[in-house]
C-alpha cells in the first residue's frame, strides 16, 4: 500500500444541494498517488449526511467522514483544526468546502507535481471562478489572474479573498504545527498569510475550481445581516494580524497596518461616521483613494452638511 499523499479537508453543513457535486469532483481526481477525503458534517439538518454516507460506502478507503451529533461551529470550535487536520495522513493538505467544487480532474496531480519540484513552495494556489447557487459562472474569483510566484505582501494585502480556499495546497506539517495565533482566529486570511510567510507562494495559471457565492446561511450572508457581528469580527482580525506581525519580526508591518486601516475605514463608512473618514489615517489611505467620486462626495457632504444627505438620498 502506498502512503496517502494528499489529505483533502472538507467542512459540510446543510450543503445537501451541493455536496454531491463537491464529492464527485474529489473522488474523480486522477492521480498516481492515494488521497483521502476528510469530511466533517456539522450536524446538518438536511440530507447532507445521507449523501456523505453514500459516498463513504462507495469509496470506503477514500471518503472518511465524521458526523457530529451537535453543531460544533456554533460552540466556537474550529472544525478543520480540531477534527480534520489532526487525523490527516497526507504529506500535503488541500481544501474544499461542501458547497464548492473542483473543475479539473488533474488538479491534485498538477499541484503535487509542482510542490515536489519546488520544495520551497509552502502555498500552492491556482485561479478559480465564481459560480451562483445553480452553478452558473458569474466571473473570475479574483480581478487579477496570477501566474507564477506571488509575494507574501500581496497575499497579506489580499486578505481572505486573495485566492479561493479550494485552490490551496500546502505541506501538512506546517498546518499541524501552526503558531499560537491560530487559536485567536483561523480564517482563510490567517491560513494564507501564515503559509505565504513560511516560504514561497506560487499560483498556477490554470482555473481549476469553482467558488460558490450567495449560498444561504454562509458566513458572508450572516455577516451582511449583522453589522455588529461583522464589526466584532473585523476587530478580532486586527488582533490576529498584530500577533502575526510580531511573530514574523514585523517584516510585513507596513502592509499589515494598511489592511487594518482599510478594514477600519469600511466599518466607519458602514456606520456613517464620515467625519472620522476625513481625518488621518483614513483621509489619504488607499481605500479612500480607490473610492468613486460619488462615494467621496457622499463622505464630504456627510461630514460637513449631514442634513443634505437625506435631501439628496445619497
Amino acid at each position: 500500500m502506498m502512503d496517502v499523499e494528499v489529505s483533502i479537508l472538507c467542512m459540510a453543513y446543510n450543503h445537501g444541494k451541493y455536496i454531491r457535486q463537491t464529492l464527485e469532483s474529489m473522488v474523480s481526481q486522477k492521480t498516481d498517488f492515494p488521497f483521502e477525503i476528510l469530511i466533517n458534517d456539522d450536524a446538518s439538518t438536511d440530507n447532507t449526511a445521507e449523501i456523505i454516507r453514500e459516498y463513504s460506502e462507495k469509496y470506503p478507503d477514500i471518503v472518511k467522514p465524521i458526523f457530529q451529533k451537535e453543531n460544533q461551529y456554533s460552540k466556537g470550535i474550529n472544525i478543520q483544526n480540531t477534527f480534520n487536520i489532526p487525523r490527516a495522513q497526507g504529506k500535503y493538505l488541500a481544501y474544499c468546502e461542501g458547497d464548492d467544487y473542483w473543475t479539473d480532474e488533474y488538479k491534485l496531480q498538477k499541484q503535487v507535481d509542482f510542490m515536489k519540484k519546488h520544495p520551497d513552495c509552502t502555498l500552492c494556489i491556482h485561479n478559480a471562478v465564481r459560480v451562483d447557487t445553480n452553478g452558473n459562472v458569474i466571473g473570475d474569483f479574483s480581478k487579477i489572474k496570477y501566474d507564477g510566484e506571488v509575494s507574501c505582501e500581496q497575499v497579506i494585502a489580499g486578505g481572505g479573498g486573495f485566492c479561493a480556499t479550494n485552490s490551496i495546497m500546502a505541506p501538512a506539517e506546517l498546518l499541524k504545527n501552526r503558531p499560537d495565533y491560530f487559536d485567536i482566529m483561523s480564517y482563510d486570511f490567517v491560513i494564507q498569510m501564515y503559509l505565504a510567510s513560511c516560504g514561497k507562494t506560487y499560483c498556477m495559471p490554470e482555473t481549476m475550481s469553482a467558488y460558490r457565492v450567495a449560498v444561504e446561511n454562509s458566513w458572508t450572508s450572516r455577516m451582511k445581516k449583522n453589522p455588529e457581528k461583522y464589526k466584532e469580527h473585523i476587530l478580532k482580525t486586527e488582533t490576529v494580524r498584530r500577533a502575526f506581525d510580531e511573530c514574523t519580526g514585523f517584516k510585513y508591518h507596513d502592509v499589515i497596518e494598511s489592511v487594518i486601516v482599510k478594514n477600519r475605514y469600511n466599518i466607519l463608512y458602514q456606520e456613517g461616521n464620515y467625519k472620522a473618514l476625513l481625518k488621518e489615517p483614513y483621509k489619504n489611505c488607499k481605500e479612500a483613494q480607490n473610492k468613486s467620486w460619488r462615494v467621496k462626495t457622499k463622505i464630504f457632504i456627510g461630514a460637513r452638511f449631514p442634513f443634505l444627505l437625506k435631501l439628496f438620498r445619497m
